[in-house]
């Protein structure tokens, strides 16, 4: 049975998401791993549990495969993988929060959660700022340059997997999949119900 929480597993399980009809051998050279048995174990485990089925692409006679539900596959992320445990610190920094972001953005952070989902949909706003800190030494960063201090919250979080960056206003901002992912993980999922449905047009 799929070990959901493998750093494998992850990374298939976030490909197919961003690619909701697949092969296996897309998939392989979409992570970058050999076409093998863990991918085949991986795609056959999901086929049997109802994730996913099977159709033909006839013209080449090779298997691909269509994702029947994704959400109920990010369920799988949400109750394997929890934001709160990702999280380096909260903190008070600036008093704009516009340029809050955009300090950290410089600084190679990438705004998630609600601070990301604000760019694609005005369903959901939150006060504070999420980022992930792509470099693990960020925080201390900040303190050094005493701009810690101030009144517009920041939760910071580990980047456990990466992931295309989108740049929106010259913001650093994780992708839509992301985003939902995400969000779902931090108990949220009701907020992004209008980007799953402009991003997969279903659940």
């Amino acid at each position: 049975m799929v070990n959901f929480k493998s750093e494998w597993s992850v990374k298939q399980l976030f490909y197919i998401l961003n690619h909701l009809e697949f092969s296996q051998r897309e998939m392989a050279r979409g992570i970058g791993k050999k076409h093998g048995s863990v991918i085949s174990r991986f795609v056959n485990d999901l086929e049997s549990m109802g994730f996913v089925k099977k159709t033909y692409e006839k013209s080449i006679k090779a298997p691909k495969y269509e994702v029947v539900s994704p959400v109920a596959l990010v369920q799988i992320f949400k109750g394997v993988r929890r934001m709160n445990e990702l999280k380096y610190d909260t903190f008070e920094i600036g008093n704009n929060r516009e340029e809050v972001k955009r300090l950290l953005s410089n600084k190679n952070a990438i705004m998630c959660l609600a601070t990301a989902l604000e760019h694609y949909d005005q369903y959901f706003r939150d006060p504070a700022v999420y980022a992930y800190a792509q470099d693990p030494n960020l925080l201390e960063e900040l303190k050094n340059e005493q701009v810690i201090g101030g009144k517009i919250k920041v939760v910071l979080y580990e980047y456990d997997f990466a992931d295309e960056i989108q740049i929106k206003n010259e913001i650093r901002i994780t992708s839509p999949v992301r985003t939902i992912i995400d969000m779902y993980c931090n108990d949220l999922g009701y907020a992004v119900e209008p980007l799953v449905r402009k991003v997969w047009g279903h659940g």
